[in-house]
């Protein structure tokens, strides 16, 4: 974990020695390991070497994604820009998602809500970086298009023509699949416990004696969630609702 950024791994508890294992063996999301290895040494010269991803990069976009929607794509979120298309909790309850509890079943509405949870991911991922009511920076909008075209070429999704984003036909293999990278990745993704103040807790030692009160207590409450994306969104004021 201490060779990932700092801020990337929200929540070290849940990690296991099984977990970090699998994050080390590096497997290719988009291409080969040998074009992700040319890549990384700045050698691409084709469009999917240029593309390659291993799944761990392709998971640290995903969950920071997850992030940004929670701090600014809900009614509630505390940096609102206005955007009303995301249909999903963007956050994790454990090592999955709340809807792999009811697979093939409507979430909320069942003209609008997609069955795929890996099928809402696209159409929002589409839907912000096209909406005409936010300012996008150049950089996250690349960022955006580059973790589609990832998720598109990892669970080989076939890009709708007559169709919005959250009605692609997904297979239950292709479903499965995605959760399966949720669990593998799980540490990197909020949670939603996140949602619950937090409260100043003294140190507990093995021993069971007290020695000193803790130095840092915990805040009662993160009005945000730590996002890399912070110095584009919210200082800058850069994402905003042009109402």
């Amino acid at each position: 974990m201490a060779t990932l950024p700092e801020g990337v791994v929200l929540h070290p508890e849940l990690c296991t020695k099984e977990l970090l294992l699998e994050w080390v063996r590096l497997r290719p999301a988009v291409g080969t390991r040998q074009q992700w290895y040319a890549h990384g040494l700045g050698l691409a010269f084709d469009s999917l070497t240029e593309d390659s991803m291993s799944e761990l990069e392709l998971a640290v976009l995903l969950a920071q994604l997850f992030v940004l929607w929670w701090n600014v794509g809900m009614s509630n979120s505390p940096c609102f820009v206005g955007w009303m298309r995301l249909y999903f909790k963007p956050w994790l309850d454990g090592p999955t998602h709340a809807t792999e509890d009811t697979p093939g079943e409507p979430w909320t509405n069942p003209d609008r809500t997609p069955k795929s949870l890996l099928a809402n991911v696209c159409d929002c991922i589409q839907d912000f970086r096209l909406c005409p009511n936010v300012t996008m920076p150049v950089l996250v909008e690349e960022q955006l298009l580059h973790t589609l075209r990832a998720l598109i070429a990892r669970f080989h999704c076939q890009a709708p023509s007559h169709m919005q984003w959250r009605f692609m036909p997904m297979s239950s293999a292709q479903n499965g699949s995605f959760y399966e990278l949720l669990r593998r990745y799980a540490p990197l993704f909020p949670q939603g416990s996140d949602r619950e103040p937090r409260v100043p807790m003294a140190l507990v030692f093995a021993s069971g004696r007290r020695r000193h009160r803790y130095p840092r207590p915990r805040p009662l409450m993160y009005p945000l969630l730590p996002s890399p994306d912070d110095s584009y969104y919210y200082r800058g004021g850069v994402l905003s609702n042009t109402d």
